[in-house]
């Protein structure tokens, strides 16, 4: 339901598919080691405590709102001007 895509090595997400991307959605760093860091867009970013893939993965789906629908065709604009109407 997400535009999965990466950045500076940090797997990232966005809820539209065009850029500007939104900046609401957690990314994913890896830390080397098979250890990846979550960090929580608007939250201090911290790389502990480290954790696999797969744990990685659930906590950005434990922080999506259940209002997030499928990706919106368009830019961060375009998807915020869908949200307030």
């Amino acid at each position: 339901m997400l535009l999965p895509f990466t950045s500076h090595g940090t797997l990232m997400f966005s809820r539209c598919t065009g850029f500007p991307f939104s900046r609401d959605v957690s990314a994913i760093h890896p830390l080397g080691g098979g250890q990846y860091a979550v960090h929580h867009r608007g939250e201090e970013f911290t790389k502990e405590p480290a954790c696999t893939a797969q744990a990685a993965a659930a906590l950005v789906v434990a922080r999506m709102q259940e209002t997030w629908g499928p990706a919106v065709a368009g830019t961060e604009h375009d998807l915020r001007g869908r949200e307030t109407q």
